[in-house]
């Protein structure tokens, strides 16, 4: 009896592996799916920014970057130091057909939050990105840290919707820092 009953169990236990590998792999497609900044979340979003800094620098020679797009409107701002004055604050209207472009180019670098393999290091510099739908926030990661990009880097998207003048800005930060 004991035997009949140990090989009943273990039939059930073999029988169910496949299923449970079956359910992990969905399980791993959901996850992954969730974790990826697709098209159909960017196309609900009100407000995406890229976010720049230069680390653990001495006062006078930090920098902030920030480049903020919602479906109507692109803008630059530059922070100097740690008190966060603004040195740079320029905006630019966008047409639906640019930011439709922005989104599908975002999309298309295969963007996904990732578990990071060592602790996150500070002192270096920096690359983030945050989506959001109204306040809430819907991705947020750092390409150094926690994002992975497949195509690219997250500043690829937003250099073209950019007038040369806030791409300039955008791509030196530096120079407008050592105005003051």
């Amino acid at each position: 009896m004991k035997k009949l009953f140990f090989l009943a169990i273990s039939f059930i236990i073999i029988m169910q592996l496949p299923a449970q590998r079956r359910i992990d792999q969905l399980a791993g497609t959901v996850a992954e799916y969730a974790s990826t900044l697709t098209l159909d979340k960017l196309k609900k979003a009100t407000c995406i920014t890229y976010y720049s800094g230069n680390g653990s620098v001495a006062p006078d020679y930090h920098y902030d970057c920030c480049i903020i797009v919602t479906p109507n409107e692109v803008n630059v701002k530059i922070y100097h130091g740690y008190d966060g004055t603004t040195v740079y604050d320029e905006s630019s209207d966008l047409l639906a057909t640019d930011y439709t472009k922005f989104i599908k180019h975002l999309a298309n670098q295969k963007i996904r939050k990732i578990v990071p393999e060592w602790p996150m290091l500070d002192g270096a510099g920096t690359s983030m990105l945050e989506v959001k739908i109204g306040n809430k926030e819907i991705f947020s990661g750092d390409e150094q840290y926690d994002v992975s990009v497949g195509n690219g880097n997250l500043i690829d998207a937003f250099l073209p919707l950019l007038p040369d003048d806030m791409r300039q800005a955008a791509l030196d930060p530096e120079s407008y820092i050592n105005t003051l």
